[in-house]
């Protein structure tokens, strides 16, 4: 593009051979019309002694040598004395070109050239101009891009260094770069983190050209100033993007506006069985399967290019032909102009989970039904025989058939207490402590000789991020609490986590105790042949705080008993809710 970060006269040309000139550069040659300078010799437009450094700097950019080279050079017939001469790369009607802008320079000032108002001051980046030859570089010239980027007034930079603009967040290594290219003579380009006047941070593209004279000495050292701070964070936010998907067992998959597949993460590679080489320049039409027909996918393309996101499951193949369930979520990826640009895909492999919530359903129909049934018949059995049974003895066994027929349906109840577990959606919602005695007040009824006392110390609601789950488990606790002794004295007690920012609900009683291998089951979390815990109702709880980012604890109270201690996370609600 011509002129792109280099303002001023500008001159497009093959070697020394002008292809191009603007409207400012006719005007400053005193070129009557644009068909006169193409095929030209450029350094033909200037003074004889200045065209040999003027060819070598177009040489030396030409050849890779430097980006961007600076010169001292006065044009023929141009008024107000020398100028400037930056050269440049630049792509020109599908070719590689140079580009030279010529900016005013007279002596170690700018001139105020008739062109320098347009050219530099209203240009939509920072100019500046320094002068090696006084003490510690300072800069003679800045224009209105540098006053309007950096918030410095020009009276308050004329005759100060530029490293003004530094502070503690700058780093030392991209400095020490500008000085070292400044202090060989050479053209750089750093990007640094500059503060404003107000002292808010910007990040600050850097381009420093050297200007030589006649002489060969440095005259003038030119200054490009650009805001990249919008740049620097789509870089980070598209580094930490690619760092979490290097990592994450989701598959991620972009495609541009049309579909067409441009990255793929590393769980992609390993669910699809699709290296990211033979899917980039795709679509994820590589994946279909025959299990959805053409409405399908036409609803979900009309939704994703509609600017919705689109959420649900595909039954997908892989490359081995394998098919696999997927539950995904495709975002719409917008620019500054809300146009769709992109589309990301996130997807999880969820046929193990679909064949675990098979396996579980079966599991729960079997416990609840078949078990509780046949649990039934055993008992009503059992209650025939000890109405016609006279010897206490065998009462007494009939009685603990019974007792055992009743857990068995107890343990039946709760495998549909562990389904909801494995097929729930959690949703935070407020939650009243006080709904603690409501729980007590049922199990005085389920059991009149338990005595259940409550204290909540925490004032208004908490926002709990499942409370129907949480109070399962708190329900379990008490429900252990009171079902192993007679006459079994229960604490309830709400109060603010030790860190104050979460809930913690203790569980206190005088029974028998929870047996040692019961705990340490549930506190290694696994269990094996010789160790195995009989208490579902422990694992509801474990399984329950885990799910919801809590905790539980169980400990034992002196002389006897057991404490169980709940902490969930908890805030507070907003005015709002």
């Amino acid at each position: 593009m011509i002129g792109d970060g280099v303002p001023g006269s500008v001159v497009v040309h093959a070697g020394d051979e002008i292809r191009y000139a603007d409207g400012q550069f006719l005007a400053l040659v005193g070129a009557g019309s644009r068909r006169e300078l193409p095929g030209r010799s450029l350094s033909g437009l200037v003074a004889p002694e200045f065209r040999d450094p003027l060819v070598a700097q177009f040489e030396r950019v030409d050849s890779g040598d430097a980006p961007v080279l600076g010169t001292t050079v006065s044009l023929r017939g141009a008024p107000g004395g020398n100028v400037i001469a930056v050269t440049s790369r630049v792509r020109w009607e599908g070719s590689d070109r140079l580009q030279t802008s010529f900016l005013p320079a007279s002596g170690g000032t700018p001139a105020v050239g008739s062109f320098r108002a347009p050219a530099m001051d209203e240009a939509p980046i920072g100019i500046t101009i320094s002068d090696p030859s006084r003490p510690d570089n300072p800069l003679v010239y800045a224009n209105d891009g540098f006053a309007e980027l950096t918030g410095y007034p020009r009276e308050e930079v004329l005759g100060r260094n530029c490293r003004l603009l530094q502070g503690a967040g700058t780093r030392e290594e991209p400095v020490a770069e500008l000085r070292r290219a400044i202090d060989a003579a050479e053209p750089v380009t750093v990007e640094l983190r500059n503060y404003r006047k107000d002292g808010t941070l910007f990040w600050n593209r850097v381009t420093v050209v050297p200007v030589e004279l006649q002489t060969g000495d440095v005259g003038h050292y030119l200054g490009y100033q650009r805001d990249v701070t919008d740049a620097k964070l789509h870089e980070r936010e598209k580094t930490l993007f690619e760092r979490h998907a290097e990592v994450t067992d989701d598959a991620i998959v972009v495609t541009d506006r049309e579909g067409t597949i441009t990255y793929v993460n590393p769980a992609f590679e390993r669910i699809t069985g699709y290296a990211a080489a033979e899917a980039i320049g795709r679509t994820p039409r590589i994946l279909r399967s025959d299990r959805h027909d053409g409405t399908f996918y036409a609803e979900l393309w009309g939704t994703i290019t509609g600017g919705e996101i689109w959420e649900g499951e595909f039954l997908n193949r892989t490359k081995g032909g394998e098919q696999y369930r997927a539950r995904a979520t495709i975002v719409p990826i917008t620019d500054d102009r809300d146009e769709i640009t992109h589309f990301v895909g996130i997807e999880r492999d969820v046929t193990d989970d679909a064949l675990r919530n098979k396996t579980l359903s079966v599991l729960n129909r079997i416990l609840r039904h078949n078990l509780r049934t046949a649990a039934s018949i055993i008992d009503g059995y059992a209650e025939l025989l000890e109405a016609e049974l006279d010897s206490p003895e065998q009462r007494a066994t009939v009685e603990v058939i019974r007792e055992e027929t009743a857990e068995i349906e107890r343990i039946a109840e709760r495998a549909g207490k562990i389904r909801s577990l494995s097929n729930r959606t959690s949703k935070p919602r407020q939650w009243e402590p006080a709904h603690v005695e409501s729980l007590a007040r049922e199990y005085r009824r389920t059991y009149p000789g338990a005595e259940i006392s409550v204290t909540v110390d925490v004032d208004g609601r908490l926002r709990l991020p499942d409370v129907e789950m949480f109070e399962l488990a708190l329900g379990e606790a008490v429900e252990n609490a009171v079902s192993h002794a007679d006459s079994p004295t229960v604490e309830l007690s709400v109060t603010r986590a030790e860190d104050g920012e979460g809930v913690r609900i203790l569980v206190t009683d005088d029974g028998p105790g929870i047996p040692e291998i019961e705990r340490q089951v549930i506190t290694e979390g696994t269990e094996t042949p010789l160790a195995h815990g009989q208490g579902v109702g422990l694992w509801i709880m474990e399984w329950v705080m885990t799910g919801l980012r809590g905790s539980v604890e169980i400990r034992d109270v002196e002389p006897s008993g057991t404490e169980v201690v709940f902490r969930l996370p908890a805030v507070e609600p907003s005015d709002a809710e």
